[in-house]
């Protein structure tokens, strides 16, 4: 997978206009019937952004990847592009819709089996890309100094290891199947 990053219109307006619907989104994972209880936390964790697993590693190692020149020259379209992948609904191109835990479109659906996802709403990766933003807010206040894009690097290192952590199965602790999902929401699925 190749992430490109785009820029987008400079207007807050017009751009948070495109991006606040998420009635479009069809769920991953439809069971017959179901749905997850208790009500309330399952829609608390439905009003929450879920970006896939590999799109987030894919936006932070174009980061990480990201040149001495680029921060340079870029680093408010690399802070826009950061914000778009991990907190609007479709800012990955390609990345499939997030999942469910409550009523999306009049549909109610479960966590994907299998499924792999990060939620940049809650800790640990929360204040692990808004340290990323600020990096690159010095990177630019600062014209790019060394020490800056070397704060930059760091903290974006600090976020694929919330990713990819140290465990045997490569996840890191931001990242959610749906066993760590309905426990960290106590849901229970019911048919």
């Amino acid at each position: 997978m190749t992430f490109v990053l785009v820029d987008h219109d400079d207007s807050s307006d017009s751009a948070a206009g495109d991006r606040d619907s998420t009635a479009a989104l069809q769920p991953l994972c439809i069971d017959g019937g179901g749905h997850y209880r208790p009500a309330a936390a399952a829609t608390g964790a439905g009003a929450l952004h879920w970006l896939p697993f590999a799109a987030a590693v894919s936006v932070t190692r174009a980061l990480l990847g990201a040149s001495h020149e680029d921060l340079r020259l870029r680093a408010n379209l690399l802070s826009r592009s950061l914000s778009a992948a991990f907190f609007f609904p479709g800012g990955v191109a390609g990345a499939p819709a997030p999942p469910a835990a409550g009523a999306i479109a009049g549909v109610v659906a479960r966590f994907p089996e299998g499924g792999l996802y990060v939620c940049p709403d809650l800790p640990p990766l929360a204040p692990a890309v808004r340290a990323v933003q600020r990096a690159l807010m010095q990177v630019a206040v600062l014209e790019a100094s060394h020490g800056a894009c070397d704060c930059f690097y760091d903290t974006v290192r600090d976020v694929m290891w919330q990713l990819v952590g140290d465990a045997p199965d490569g996840r890191g602790p931001a990242v959610f199947d749906r066993e760590k999902f309905e426990a960290a929401f106590a849901l229970e699925w019911v048919e």
